[in-house]
């Protein structure tokens, strides 16, 4: 059967195709984009397309934007944080690479399962913002005039099949059978935030305290009977390696706290804690505690943090990247955002330009009415400048108070004749 690939992201859209914006990839050797860029969230979930073998796991970070412009050897880490998984069928053998990554969840030589999740997403390398760069590589395909594009690269749409399909089978001969594509029964966690005891708080040994993290569900099943939260790495603080998870439905945002103790041993001590399914297979990142344990000057217990104003940048639904747009046109652009704080935005919450802003011309604009941990869509409208140039925009979040807070969200765009 020939390659299927299933849906690598928990988003159905794709915000860049194969062979677009060929300006923009020239001074890398190629004819246009190379792949298609897949949208999804900071953190999410990737997983692998189709079956096969992992045959190399990059973790090269920023180290493009830390490289000179001038400097030839950066175009080698443009993928920042990367995995590519071989795929071997009766008529070639395939590479899909999957990069921008915060982090990698298998090693070289693992075999994997299509559906499987494989990593968590970012934006490392040469990226702008949070999304999945896949590419698909054939085995000869540019000797062989499959493509226009250098070093076998082929476009992943004609085989990626609809958002939520079951492949049939992969066909690959050195793989276990596919499994469901990655939207049915699919296990997921999003850490949001330390509800006590943030990273580095003082505890003298031996005394008792709660730790609380708030997360979110963000798979398809609900948290239930057998969910746990198991003590993974680290220093163990308690007898107790494995506490129920709180029951939380799709999209529900919980607590999870679980009783520890401040061990003898002094110093910076880190315990890492990872979710469980009723099957015992782990998802989502690791929550940790960070503690320093001083046994000399005994401290109180931090308390939760006073209500604070947070906004968290997902990503760029529109506008990604530094698109070519016509001069004196309306534009919308829009960013997906999460209230990462301990207060709701109601009245008086706004987006405003940053000063210094060469479009700061712009009014403020109302925030989405958003609690503690919901994510939402936030847009400005604008006409775009009269004159071609490179133009960025930045916008803040605003209390009713004027106070700036959370992540700058920003706009680049390229204003021409087209």
């Amino acid at each position: 059967m020939p390659l299927q690939l299933v849906w690598p992201t928990q988003v159905g859209k794709i915000s860049q195709h194969f062979m677009e914006h060929p300006e923009w990839y020239t001074s890398g050797g190629l004819k246009g984009h190379e792949g298609l860029d897949i949208v999804t969230k900071t953190a999410g979930e990737i997983y692998a397309c189709a079956d096969g073998v992992v045959a190399e796991v990059r973790l090269d970070g920023d180290t493009f934007r830390q490289l000179p412009t001038t400097d030839p050897k950066r175009w080698g880490f443009a993928y920042g944080n990367q995995i590519r998984i071989t795929h071997l069928l009766p008529e070639g053998e395939y590479t899909t690479v999957y990069a921008h990554l915060l982090e990698a969840r298998v090693v070289a030589g693992d075999r994997v399962k299509a559906g499987q999740l494989i990593g968590l997403a970012d934006n490392t390398g040469n990226s702008t913002g949070t999304h999945l760069h896949l590419s698909l590589k054939k085995k000869g395909a540019s000797d062989a005039g499959e493509t226009p594009q250098p070093r076998d690269l082929i476009d992943p749409e004609p085989f990626l099949l609809p958002f939520g399909t079951v492949p049939e089978s992969s066909g690959d001969t050195g793989a276990p059978a596919p499994a469901p594509a990655p939207t049915i029964g699919l296990d997921a966690l999003r850490y949001l935030a330390d509800v006590t005891i943030p990273d580095n708080s003082e505890i003298p040994s031996g005394q008792p305290f709660t730790k609380t993290w708030r997360v979110t569900n963000t798979g398809t099943t609900t948290w239930a009977n057998g969910f746990t939260l198991r003590f993974t790495s680290g220093n163990p603080m308690g007898p107790n390696t494995s506490f129920p998870l709180p029951a939380a439905k799709p999209g529900d945002t919980v607590e999870i706290s679980i009783p520890q103790t401040a061990p003898p041993s002094l110093g910076k001590l880190v315990s890492k804690w990872t979710a469980a399914n009723a099957q015992g297979q782990s998802f989502g990142p690791n929550l940790s505690i960070v503690i320093l344990v001083d046994e000399t000057h005994p401290k109180p217990v931090p308390l939760p943090a006073a209500a604070a104003d947070g906004l968290r940048f997902i990503g760029d639904l529109n506008f990604a990247g530094n698109p070519l747009v016509m001069a004196a046109q309306p534009l919308r652009k829009i960013w997906r955002v999460q209230n990462a704080g301990s207060t709701a935005w109601g009245a008086g919450y706004v987006l405003a330009s940053i000063p210094g802003d060469p479009l700061n011309a712009l009014p403020p604009v109302p925030l989405p009415a958003a609690n503690p941990g919901d994510e939402e869509e936030v847009s400005i409208e604008m006409l775009t400048p009269f004159k071609p140039g490179t133009y960025q925009s930045k916008w803040q979040a605003r209390n009713p108070q004027g106070q700036p807070f959370g992540d700058v969200l920003s706009m680049v765009i390229t204003v021409g004749i087209m």
